[in-house]
């Protein structure tokens, strides 16, 4: 928006604001103002932070640690979830590495490491590769355990992990809720 146009608008909405009210220009202007500033502010936040990030599931279907689910000749299971400074002491405080395992019981290799994401407070958190994590290309009818990290907040004690397949038209993945302080 240019300048003058914002500036206008808000000497504008401040002079409309002090004749409808029992205000003084000055004090309008400055109810103005710090209205305009908020609003761009929550515009800014976002633009930076971009539009709210959920899963595709539904939280109701979400499966425990442990659990398997099934798509598209697929077996995804998350085993468990793991500050990575409890495997390497020299790793930041709050990266989390996910290990679950992806039976292909199809008849085309799969590769697997790669296809999860955890969403906390309507965000995603930012993959962070560690040496230790794992991938692999999977034969039809065998399994493997991959891992993958990411960077996540020590304070966040609750977030949703979702795995599935790369390239999927339909979207399915297996949904996680996970509780960092169990």
């Amino acid at each position: 928006m240019n300048n003058k146009v914002l500036a206008g608008t808000v000497l504008t909405s401040a002079i409309i604001l002090s004749a409808f009210s029992n205000t003084t220009p000055a004090h309008a202007l400055e109810k103005t103002i710090s209205h305009t500033v908020y609003t761009i502010e929550q515009e800014m936040d976002s633009v930076i932070n971009g539009p709210e990030q959920l899963p595709h599931e539904s939280l109701a279907d979400a499966a425990e640690i442990g659990e398997s689910r099934d798509i598209h000749n697929l077996t995804f299971t998350l085993k468990k979830v793991t500050a990575a400074q409890e495997t390497d002491a020299s790793q930041p405080e709050d990266v989390v590495t996910l290990y679950y395992t992806v039976k292909n019981t199809s008849d085309t290799p799969y590769y697997a490491g790669q296809s999860a994401t955890i969403y906390y407070n309507g965000k995603t958190a930012d993959a962070y590769a560690l040496a230790s994590d794992k991938s692999a290309t999977i034969k039809p009818g065998e399994t493997a355990e991959v891992s993958q990290s990411f960077r996540l907040n020590s304070s966040i004690g609750q977030f949703e992990v979702e795995i599935g397949p790369l390239f999927d038209l339909n979207g399915q993945k297996a949904l996680y809720k996970v509780s960092r302080h169990e």
